[in-house]
């Protein structure tokens, strides 16, 4: 004869749930906005091929904390007629964010860099 018995325990406390396994889950929605200033360059390596290097710094306090991004791809026009110019684009992004807000149960803090390749096509007309 077998038997089998399974259990879950999963306790739910200010949103903060601890699973039977002791790990800590939450959920929800947090939105802000930021105060940003940036900058953009671009050089043009033949008619076709680009590279553009953007970045930008924000927060301040206003929205999060301190946030920042950075941005460096290299772009090829590879199809243009009279109306519309398509492009391929591959290069590496990095995001910074550092927001807090509310206090003991209801604290919410997001402190984290972003980063890895980025690719794209985009059509201009």
């Amino acid at each position: 004869m077998d038997a089998n018995f399974a259990a879950n325990l999963t306790a739910n406390t200010g949103g903060l749930q601890v699973n039977e396994d002791r790990t800590l889950a939450a959920s929800g929605e947090v939105n802000w906005v930021d105060p940003l200033v940036g900058v953009r360059f671009r050089q043009q390596f033949t008619p076709t091929v680009n590279l553009a290097v953007s970045g930008d710094i924000g927060g301040f306090g206003a929205g999060s904390v301190f946030s920042w991004q950075a941005l460096a791809a290299l772009n090829w026009d590879f199809y243009a007629t009279s109306s519309v110019t398509w492009s391929a684009m591959i290069g590496y992004k990095a995001l910074y964010a550092d927001y807090e807000q509310g206090s003991e149960l209801t604290r919410y803090e997001y402190d984290m860099t972003m980063h890895g390749p980025v690719f794209g096509v985009s059509a201009r007309f």
